[in-house]
């Protein structure tokens, strides 16, 4: 996980097998990078991942977001393989806990794009 500078943003990638301890994980490392940069502005590349959290798993960590850190402030934007599984859900679960700041894409340029208007 890094913290892009140049595009203000907070870049994360991963790959293999994703279950809920280790997104929780990495949600909190990013909280504590936003927290030194001052960047509100997330880009998570998934594509190279299977997802391996379940629906209820999606709708705890959802939940668990307030209290892991993020804020109001707060945009992330999820760079998926559409093949892999259906996001629907997810995005429907963030707008429905008041998350309407995640955003789910298939390429990185349109992430980026995404994340940067303001």
């Amino acid at each position: 996980m890094d913290y892009v500078s140049e595009k203000d943003i907070i870049l994360a990638r991963f790959s293999g097998e994703v279950f809920l301890r280790s997104a929780i994980e990495s949600a909190k490392a990013g909280v504590v990078l936003s927290q030194k940069t001052g960047c509100h502005n997330y880009v998570i590349d998934l594509s190279e991942t299977i997802i391996k959290i379940s629906f209820p798993e999606v709708i705890l960590f959802l939940e668990g977001l307030w209290k892991m850190g993020f804020t109001s402030k707060d945009r992330v934007a999820f760079i998926i393989n559409k093949e892999e599984r259906d996001y629907t859900f997810w995005e429907t679960a963030a707008v429905n806990r008041d998350w309407g700041r995640i955003g789910f894409f298939t390429s990185q340029e349109d992430a980026e794009k995404w994340i940067l208007m303001r």
